[in-house]
């Protein structure tokens, strides 16, 4: 696409939504916001002021979420991942200082909660999403020949196609996965090694079971050398440079651990509010929340259930998978590389969910577990629907897929609640029932957003040759 206009009015629309759509705090949020602002309070991350320990107690001023951790020596910290807590607490802190002065009261910064939470995922998630969403989009519509139509559907599905979507506009570890996995894979085919690093080991200080996406990244950097017969002194500097890049993140995560756990290699995991280990009975299990083998049932539930199921939510996720696998076959100096760290990023992610004793993730409307993984998805997506437009019936079911998927998601963040293990399209309809004027005007938001998309796809007619090239050499 010679014009990106329409993908930066895509963008634009996407970005206006997530701002005007309202967050969801609960007590994941809270809980970083607790120690954040504890921080900016006391100097310190330790949280008691801030929770109860009976973890039956109404949420209030006084006790603002459940999620926490209780060290042997009886102090509390949030249970966690402290990435986002380290990136948010400059921000948090001038915004805290600034409107209630330095003698501020726990009650006070109860009041401006919700605002630092909105404030910090515009800033620090929502924007550098929807930047590394576009130009990653721009990147493999430079190296593929993608023709616009095919580069307006892939945006689509990146921008608001995904369970990451539901994430970006509250202070979430999901959304941040989200946004370092989208930088991550933007910087791998940009040839930047440092930045890779940086933004890998940001998504697992954000979720500590991003670690799984290293090896996906070693295994396609493996792929796309020996395809490309280069020597492998090459190979062993870009990880020289990845690891070097991954050094900030890692250092500030161990040094938090180390001041709050007493231990660099201890995790907020290991001293996890009872009320969350609910795996038990095996010896063979993992801090009290994972079981020692991944469960068929929970993995079928997660691919094809009406409560949780990539089917039912994102099926163009299932499509990806499918074309990235048939895209396997194409050797090439990046291509087959850049199609094995997503599928493998994503493989890794939904065993280690079928492990999760709470697999469903709450209340989310999606697989929340895997958002940090379904953005990559989009680079096979977008590889085999190229190929597709030479059949123009598989190309607009492919679109159809990705616009059933932004409609859900509309649908899902148009309301005000959460919902169980339940049939989710369902759910959402009878909420635009019970609640129809609230629903219906946060429809009156993204109804436009779907509309233009399906208006951009249907309306660009300028192709590119249908001849499947690999990557360029770097």
């Amino acid at each position: 696409m010679k014009n990106p206009k329409i993908l930066a009015l895509i963008s634009g629309l996407f970005f206006i939504f997530e701002v005007l759509s309202p967050g969801y705090l609960g007590a994941n949020p809270p809980s970083r916001i607790a120690a954040m602002s504890a921080f900016c309070r006391n100097g310190s991350f330790e949280i008691g002021e801030y929770v109860n320990a009976d973890s039956q107690a109404p949420l209030s001023e006084t006790h603002w979420t459940s999620d926490w951790s209780r060290t042997p020596d009886g102090l509390f910290y949030s249970n966690k991942a402290p990435g986002p807590i380290l990136i948010g607490t400059p921000l948090t802190c001038l915004i805290q200082w600034v409107f209630l002065g330095m003698e501020m009261t726990v009650t006070e910064q109860h009041r401006i909660m919700g605002a630092i939470d909105r404030l910090l995922s515009i800033i620090l998630q929502l924007i550098p999403f929807m930047l590394g969403s576009f130009f990653l989009i721009r990147n493999l519509g430079k190296k593929l020949a993608l023709s616009p139509r095919v580069q307006i559907v892939s945006l689509s599905a990146l921008l608001m196609g995904n369970t990451s979507s539901l994430f970006m506009n509250a202070w979430f570890g999901h959304g941040m996965v989200a946004t370092a996995m989208v930088l991550s894979i933007l910087f791998y085919l940009e040839a930047r090694p440092f930045w890779v690093g940086f933004s890998l080991c940001l998504a697992i200080s954000a979720d500590y079971s991003s670690a799984l996406f290293i090896p996906a990244f070693i295994l396609g950097s493996l792929l796309q050398w020996r395809d490309a017969q280069m020597p492998w002194s090459g190979w062993r500097m870009m990880w020289k440079r990845i690891f070097i890049g991954s050094l900030i993140p890692a250092v500030a995560v161990l040094l938090y651990q180390w001041v709050c756990f007493g231990s660099p290699f201890l995790s907020p995991y290991h001293f996890q509010n009872p009320i969350f280990v609910d795996v038990t009975d095996e010896s063979s299990g993992f801090l009290g929340i994972f079981h020692a083998w991944p469960s068929i049932e929970v993995i079928g539930s997660l691919l094809f259930s009406p409560e949780r199921g990539l089917l039912f939510t994102q099926p163009w996720t299932l499509l990806a998978i499918g074309l990235g696998v048939w895209k396997m076959r194409v050797k090439g100096d990046l291509g087959r590389a850049i199609v094995l760290i997503p599928l493998v990023c994503f493989f890794g992610l939904l065993l280690l969910n079928a492990s999760f004793g709470q697999w469903h993730g709450g209340g989310s409307t999606g697989p929340r577990y895997l958002a940090g993984a379904l953005p990559l998805l989009v680079v096979p997506f977008a590889w085999g629907l190229k190929s597709l437009e030479k059949q123009p019936l598989g190309f607009w079911l492919a679109a159809i897929s990705v616009f059933i998927s932004v409609a859900f998601t509309g649908g899902a963040m148009g309301t005000s609640t959460t919902f169980g293990l339940q049939p989710l399209w369902p759910a959402i309809s009878n909420y635009s029932v019970w609640e129809p004027h609230r629903f219906w005007f946060r429809a009156s938001l993204w109804i436009p957003l779907l509309t233009f998309m399906i208006y951009a796809t249907l309306t660009q007619t300028e192709q590119q040759e249908f001849v499947d090239i690999p990557f360029k050499r770097h």
